[in-house]
């Protein structure tokens, strides 16, 4: 029975869909799913070849698909805590985290898994819990977690264009808006004026570039 259901034309398009989906985008094209299927259907479902074949597509490479898939929440806490090279004693503040984000690891009711289209992530009410964790993740308030010293040498003394310009580069090597540019030239002119140490205002501008819009796709 289930030789039957692996070989089965709805299987190929259903199972072709949903991988198209999760690498591709929310709504994938139907030229492209067709094309997966048909890779699926003369490769006999190896998954290898389903991945290859998804990979070398053009969909693949259209800019209309560049960063289209939405992070979820363990999407962007695992990606924030590598991009900023963090130090993990403890995963305590991490759960939590996830369980504010509606993602706790392993607790998913559906027998399906948690989803992962935008539409299911991008609520207000889940993106506040994102916008605190990046911002207590720089300004080390998540317990168990903190960014090593390390992070901030490449910082200059009295430069925060400079800080700004580091930083960026690291967090949004996709490149940013200029809504966000201008958000951050904001906080760095109302705190220069104090002549903060790099690393204090570093760390609000990592937090500021964690909650970013361009942080949040993949």
């Amino acid at each position: 029975v289930l030789n039957l259901l692996v070989s089965h034309t709805g299987t190929s398009k259903f199972i072709s869909y949903k991988l198209c989906r999760h690498l591709v985008t929310d709504n994938p094209p139907e030229d492209l799913v067709n094309r997966v299927a048909r890779v699926y259907m003369t490769k006999k479902s190896e998954l290898p070849e389903i991945y290859k074949a998804i990979l070398e597509d053009k969909e693949f490479y259209n800019p209309h698909n560049y960063q289209a898939k939405f992070k979820r929440p363990f999407e962007f806490v695992v990606s924030a805590l590598r991009v900023t090279n963090a130090e993990i004693e403890s995963t305590e503040g991490i759960h939590r985290a996830l369980l504010l984000m509606s993602e706790p690891i392993y607790q998913c009711e559906d027998p399906t898994g948690y989803y992962d289209q935008a539409d299911a992530w991008r609520d207000p009410g889940v993106m506040a819990p994102r916008w605190r964790f990046g911002l207590g993740l720089g300004l080390e308030q998540v317990r168990g977690v903190r960014i090593p010293d390390s992070y901030w040498e490449e910082l200059e003394p009295n430069n925060p264009l400079q800080w700004k310009q580091v930083l960026t580069k690291r967090i949004l090597p996709g490149g940013y808006t200029e809504k966000t540019s201008d958000a951050l030239d904001e906080v760095i002119a109302k705190y220069a004026r104090f002549n903060p140490k790099p690393e204090q205002l570093g760390r609000y501008i990592v937090g500021m570039l964690l909650g970013s819009p361009e942080f949040q796709r993949q």
